[in-house]
């Protein structure tokens, strides 16, 4: 019973935070914002290559994931460079770029730039809605995914084939709120030790046998608001954080983690930016993450990063842990030392002799 009253508490709180942050943001934004780009796709991985040419330099560092305003805004630089010289993107990478131009058509004609962008390579949904206040996307998601290795080699738990199905919605409302959805459902073929008819949280996420048709399922699914002021943005819900440096892994954060719900602000100015975030993390009891990362570029080919991420469970939201300037080893030692805390530096470094 005990632990009962705990939670209760703790989601009264953290409903009264989210009410009163809802309702002046509400009244107060009045700021374009948009939506971020899921951890998942493929246009990571391809502006990590350009930046490796030295076609752009990144103004959202290494704090992932970026805003569909913030790839807007490196895909104009870019441009930029190939109309100067044409010869910096191989074939290959030209038509992916004209891939990246589509998909982000609408945010490149809002920017007021005159950039060529390939008709048939616009952005396809199924449907959407635009009027004065609103713009809204949905679409449907199908994929495949297959392992070559029999059952002997891999770990039984780990399916040889998952399908997935689910659908996404992207709303901008009035240029001052934007909203995320992205669910889907995955079948998964020859699970062994993964299914739990009884959820346990502390293993993950649910995988429920029998679901449909005698096959194992599961299911996940981000969803939050974001807005943006002139001196931070605001993000409420559920999604993912990415910190540091790194193309297979991250220093900090990595993306290998189910998705939390999250409060998440983000500050800029000029050469520094600072991202703090506090999380509930999905275990079989109340436990939160919380983080803050500065970064700073002392020159436009250097950046140097400290960041602290902190756990603490069994107790409801401490609000010191609620300041985003303050540094978490210091607050753990007032709260009794009871707490997991990592600090960790690091730096990046752009050579010029490898800019084309």
């Amino acid at each position: 019973m005990p632990n009962r009253k705990t939670v209760h508490t703790t989601q009264d709180i953290r409903c009264l935070i989210f009410c009163c942050l809802f309702v002046f943001f509400s009244a107060s934004a009045s700021w374009s914002q948009s939506v971020n780009l899921p951890l998942d796709r493929w246009v990571y991985s391809f502006l990590d290559r350009l930046e490796t040419k030295g076609l752009f330099v990144s103004e959202d560092f290494s704090t992932r994931p970026y805003s569909r305003e913030a790839i807007t805004e490196i895909i104009l630089k870019i441009d930029n460079r190939v109309e100067e010289i044409p010869d910096l993107l191989s074939g290959v990478e030209s038509e992916f770029f004209e891939q990246l131009k589509g998909d982000f058509y609408e945010e490149l004609q809002k920017s007021g730039q005159d950039i060529a962008i390939r008709e048939r390579e616009y952005e396809p949904h199924m449907f959407s809605w635009r009027d004065e206040d609103v713009v809204a996307h949905f679409d449907g998601l199908v994929g495949e995914q297959v392992r070559l290795e029999t059952k002997e080699d891999v770990d039984l738990g780990i399916p040889s084939a998952t399908t997935s199905f689910g659908i996404s919605a992207r709303v901008n409302i009035k240029e001052s709120m934007a909203i995320f959805f992205e669910g889907r459902s995955f079948i998964l073929s020859d699970t062994d030790s993964l299914t739990n008819i009884v959820f346990d949280a502390s293993l993950g996420l649910p995988v429920t046998k029998n679901a449909l048709v005698d096959v194992a399922i599961t299911d996940n699914a981000a969803a939050y608001m974001v807005f943006r002021l002139p001196w931070f943005d605001l993000t409420f819900g559920r999604d993912l954080v990415e910190w540091g440096p790194g193309v297979r892994g991250n220093l900090a954060l990595s993306r290998n983690s189910n998705f939390y719900d999250l409060l998440k602000l983000t500050f800029r100015y000029r050469k520094v930016k600072l991202e703090y975030f506090h999380a509930l993390l999905n275990a079989d009891e109340t436990k939160y993450l919380v983080g803050h990362r500065l970064e700073i570029r002392p020159s436009k080919w250097l950046q140097l990063a400290v960041t602290e991420s902190l756990v603490y469970a069994e107790r409801n939201i401490e609000p010191l842990y609620l300041n985003p300037f303050f540094p978490f080893i210091i607050s753990e030692r007032h709260l009794g030392n009871q707490d997991n805390n990592m600090i960790s530096f690091d730096g990046s470094l752009y050579l010029p002799q490898h800019r084309m």
